[in-house]
């Protein structure tokens, strides 16, 4: 399974997808480059829910409307 189908399993699972888990589960560093590619694909993610997750450097990306690519 390719990192790109990791993330988009866990947003099609939970609607959202961070930081923190990635390197946590070894996935990727670069969320955001994964991210920019899902968005120029037609994903779209709600830019008033994502945001840094309290007072730490975790990124938390929502998506808008549930989507899927397979």
């Amino acid at each position: 399974m390719t990192i790109r189908e990791k993330v988009i399993e866990k947003l099609e699972k939970e609607g959202q997808v961070d930081n923190f888990w990635c390197i946590d589960n070894r996935i990727t560093t670069r969320l955001s480059a994964v991210i920019l590619n899902l968005k120029n694909e037609g994903y779209e993610f709600d830019d008033e829910k994502s945001g840094y997750l309290g007072d730490s450097k975790n990124w938390n990306y929502v998506l808008k409307t549930k989507q899927t690519l397979f």
